[in-house]
């Protein structure tokens, strides 16, 4: 290869990573308007900005046709609410959501296999964490206007 070869290679990678960049810039997924959503068969339960400081636990229990889950910060309760869902897949689920700035994860579980357990999100270009028993936690962007 010549040396004009290893430029061009260079001018191309520098520009792609500025068009990279200017994506995620206009896409406005910075840590700042960002949300944690935690979701029972795609109902939000709870949401939380994704800030510093963040330190929750989400206890979602299901059984009997009532859907219990209590928000805990410290271990003092924060929010305890209830709601009657008809769901024909699953007679009882139990799960526990750690959210804390940049480390989510569930603690425990009852679906089978697990797989839930092993996925964590850490910053804002993170997957969603999947449960077999239907919550869901992610991160989503918040509103943004923009003005023309």
């Amino acid at each position: 290869m010549k040396k004009l070869d290893y430029i061009i290679i260079i001018f191309i990678f520098i520009f792609s990573l500025g068009i990279y960049g200017v994506y995620f810039y206009y896409k406005g997924l910075g840590s700042d308007q960002l949300k944690v959503e935690i979701r029972y068969q795609n109902e939000i339960l709870a949401s939380y900005d994704f800030v510093e400081g963040l330190d929750k636990d989400i206890y979602i229990d299901f059984s009997d046709g009532q859907l219990n889950w209590t928000v805990k910060s410290k271990g003092v309760i924060e929010l305890e609410e209830s709601v009657a869902i008809n769901n024909s897949t699953h007679e009882q689920t139990h799960n526990v959501v750690h959210l804390a700035y940049k480390d989510i994860y569930m603690t425990e579980a009852d679906c089978h296999g697990g797989q839930c357990l092993r996925m964590k999100i850490f910053g804002s270009f993170s997957p969603p964490i999947y449960c077999t028993n239907g919550v869901t936690v992610s991160l989503t962007g918040t509103e943004i206007e923009i003005i023309v």
